[in-house]
């Protein structure tokens, strides 16, 4: 399954959640943490909530660079 980048209004890359754990990884710090931000949101869980959420999902998708930050996330 390949991940989608989106881009935003400036032209730079958006998370998504079928974004790919190897595309996420390779983003900037200040656009994983919007995206980790904003996703977050939609999730039922606090794994991926408050100031630890982004180191979370880091490791995660250290752990599975092949799974979109969705699947990591739980987001359905």
């Amino acid at each position: 399954m390949a991940g989608t980048v989106l881009l935003g209004s400036c032209g730079k890359p958006e998370v998504t959640a079928s974004t790919t754990c190897t595309e996420f990884l390779g983003m900037d710090q200040q656009t994983q943490m919007t995206g980790v931000e904003q996703l977050a949101a939609q999730t039922d869980g606090e794994g991926f909530k408050g100031p630890m959420g982004i180191m979370n999902l880091i490791y995660d998708c250290q752990h599975a660079p092949h799974s979109t930050v969705g699947e990591v996330m739980e987001i359905s």
